[in-house]
């Protein structure tokens, strides 16, 4: 229904008294005149008059004209098409291109017409011209599912969009849960699943799990996942390389009604610098593929000895507990302080113990009695980029340790001494979190929330914005949105807060328990724990004028390689307006690139391919003639390809995915169902729009253009008349 009127800024009324009034002084004016003209001479003055004045004063009201329509929007569908990689793979059931070509064939979504929006996706997102199998490349490297469905939400906020409809195997590799983006979008999901379900018969490894950065003669353990199907009763050599020079090798047998494999070597170095570890599994004869029989990792090998040192404003049994399960790392050296009776120490630190410090353990500390020069003096030397872990106490004094609070991950917002028990839970988003990170599946979930419960007083923190929440807590059970766990990396500094005490339980009723009960493979938690928490607060690179980092350190043959840098002056602030150049070494040629300024001392360069191989980085940045900085780095082109990792369909998470937003699930043995079931939701229907329209005619010139030349012939008429 449509409407339209006028509105004025006054009353109706008044215009209408004031119009007349006008009118009749018009008519007044010309009751009599010198001399005398013809009637109709007359009128016309009048006329003219009049009008001229009631547009002048019909514009001081500023009228306004209103336009209200309405009208039905169809409702719009989006499909979204896998363009990634494994959509062109053989899996247990064959080619999955027929599938996938059969099921687009059979969906009819093409009838829709305008009302289909067609994108393709795989690590990102693109427009599609046509709903058309032999518009997909097939070659993502990736697959970003939630990015798929957000840059739906982001895009389309002006359709009316009723349902999304995806094609996929579904097997994810980059980005969030994408069911939670679903829940976020709140429109119904149709999935069509290509692929199949079934394991196909192949060996391939899932991951690598191991430090960033490690010390020379520090001894790491390395643990790789892999699955095997189709193979039981026979055995596959797992050989691990540093740099392709051979420096472990074991046989794993694999076994009837079993899956999942894990191998655990031991990597020790020996020289300092970014070094290559390679895993690589025995070609069986019979594998679906053996593009997914090996996998690599850089790590970078320090050379500095580390000394640790602890804080306490008593001696709880948390620093005992620490120490053990940290005193086996090479190259540290654990040095302790803790306070007496008043302000003293049992062991006074001295500034050289201070300065030597590299990570700064807060157990129960500051309380009451540490004196404010002692937390003055540390404060000092944190500040200089030094990293702290910090575990609560009964006795910490909340007050005092504001005074670190620049260097840690929250801000206390309140505290009370009161105690009680709380248990670990754990946040799903940080499963890789190297601090707490087993063997990177969703049993490291179970394994961290059934720990054994410890205690907290009743301080209630703020997590920092940039700091990340490793896990929260739940009391009898029950989930409190609190954090426990969190860690913070920000300006060259880090820091983990532990809001509880009693830690040592995760050891003796947790780990022992498990090892009393003959459970000798029972994950120490504990000792995991504070082991990789120490590695990553000793990990930091010195305050380097110019950064250089590739997104990744494993590319696909054919992928685009892109940089990203940091430029900072003598003083560490950003520089915009440097020239950073930046040089790719391979095996037989030398690449150049000048980096695009972003902004805030960001850089940004990119190359579309390069050869399979190792290839090494190193750039510079310049400043006028002053150079200002270097950096370089490593990586690899041409190692396996992610989506080789999963080579069958994920029917868990797509029907999933379609259930919790209210849509269906498909195969392409159904798909022709899909447009009914499509067209036959209830979501599914025409959204009525209104669209308003004002026009301001007060602001617009001709009613000011008319006044005036009814004025100006007024006056020509009277002047020819011979009354002026």
């Amino acid at each position: 229904m449509n409407s339209y009127y006028f509105g004025i800024s006054g009353s109706w009324a008044v215009l209408i008294i004031i119009s007349l009034a006008l009118i009749a002084f018009s008519i007044w004016s010309y009751r009599k005149t010198v001399p005398e003209i013809t009637p109709r001479r007359k009128t016309l003055l009048t006329v003219m008059r009049a009008l001229a004045l009631v547009l002048l004063l019909f514009a001081l009201f500023e009228p306004v004209y209103t336009a209200i329509r309405g009208s039905m929007k169809e409702p719009v569908v989006v499909a979204l098409l896998d363009n990634s990689l494994s959509m062109s793979l053989d899996d247990a059931g064959g080619d999955r291109k027929s599938g996938y070509k059969k099921s687009m064939e059979e969906s009819a979504l093409e009838q829709l017409g305008d009302d289909l929006i067609v994108r393709k996706f795989s690590n990102t997102v693109q427009e599609s011209e046509s709903f058309d199998f032999e518009s997909l490349e097939l070659d993502g490297s990736n697959t970003d599912l939630s990015n798929a469905l957000g840059n739906i939400n982001r895009s389309m906020s002006d359709e009316n969009l009723r349902s999304i409809v995806i094609f996929t195997d579904g097997a994810f590799n980059s980005g969030d849960n994408p069911i939670y983006t679903a829940e976020r979008l709140g429109k119904p999901v149709f999935v069509v699943g290509i692929g199949d379900s079934t394991y196909p018969k192949d060996v391939a490894i899932v991951n690598i799990i191991t430090n960033d950065a490690v010390y020379i003669n520090d001894k790491v353990p390395v643990n790789i996942r892999f699955d095997a199907n189709g193979f039981e009763g026979k055995s596959v050599k797992v050989q691990f390389f540093e740099e392709n020079i051979g420096i472990g090798e074991t046989t794993i047998e694999l076994t009837l009604n079993r899956t999942e494999y894990s191998v655990d070597f031991t990597y020790e170095p020996k020289t300092e610098g970014n070094k290559k570890l390679s895993i690589k599994l025995e070609n069986l004869e019979g594998e679906i593929t053996h593009k997914n029989n090996q996998i690599a990792k850089f790590v970078k090998v320090l050379k500095n000895k580390r000394i640790i040192s602890f804080f306490s404003g008593s001696a709880v049994a948390d620093i005992s507990f620490i120490k053990n399960a940290i005193k086996n790392q090479e190259g540290i050296e654990i040095r302790e302080f803790i306070q007496s009776l008043g302000t003293s120490f049992y062991n006074e630190p001295t500034q050289k113990d201070l300065n030597e410090t590299e990570v700064f353990i807060f157990v129960n500390f500051p309380t009451a009695n540490t004196s404010d020069a002692t937390v003055q003096n540390l404060v000092n030397h944190i500040s200089k980029g030094k990293s702290i872990l910090f575990i609560a106490g009964r006795e910490t004094d909340y007050n005092k340790l504001k005074k670190f609070e620049e260097f840690l991950p929250f801000n206390v917002a309140s505290t009370r001494a009161k105690e009680f028990m709380v248990n670990v839970d754990l946040n799903p988003r940080a499963l890789s979190n190297p601090l707490i990170r087993i063997n990177g599946t969703d049993e490291d979930l179970n394994q961290w929330n059934n720990l054994p419960p410890i205690y907290k007083t009743e301080t209630f923190v703020r997590i920092k914005s940039e700091s990340e929440l490793v896990a929260s807590m739940k009391v009898n059970n029950v989930p409190i949105a609190e954090p426990l766990i969190m860690t913070r990396e920000f300006q060259q500094t880090k820091s983990i807060a532990v809001m509880g005490y009693g830690l040592f339980r995760w050891k003796l009723a947790g780990h022992a328990v498990e090892v009393s009960r003959g459970r000798n493979e029972a994950t120490d938690i504990f000792t995991l724990f504070f082991e990789n928490s120490i590695r990553w607060l000793s990990l930091k690179d010195k305050a380097k004028q110019l950064i250089i980092k590739p997104s990744k350190q494993l590319y696909n043959v054919g992928e685009r390689i892109e940089f990203v840098a940091q430029v900072y002056d003598a003083s560490y602030q950003t520089v915009d307006n440097a020239i950073v150049e930046l040089q790719i070494e391979s095996l037989d040629e030398t690449r150049t690139i000048i980096m695009s300024p972003i902004n805030n001392g960001r850089y940004f360069g990119a190359m579309e391919s390069l050869p399979a191989g190792d290839h090494v980085f190193k750039g510079t940045a310049k400043l006028g003639q002053n150079q200002l900085g270097k950096d370089d780095g490593r990586f690899t082109v041409g190692e396996t390809p992610a989506e080789y990792l999963n080579l069958r369909m994920n029917t868990s998470l797509l029907r999933n995915l379609a259930y919790i937003s209210g849509g269906e699930f498909f195969t392409p043995e159904n798909a022709n169902e899909l447009l009914d079931a499509i067209q036959n939701h209830k979501n599914f229907k025409a959204r009525p729009v209104t669209e308003r329209s004002e026009f301001a005619l007060w602001s617009q010139p001709w009613l000011l253009i008319i006044a005036i030349l009814l004025f100006s012939i007024e006056w020509f008429v009277r002047k020819r008349s011979g009354m002026l």
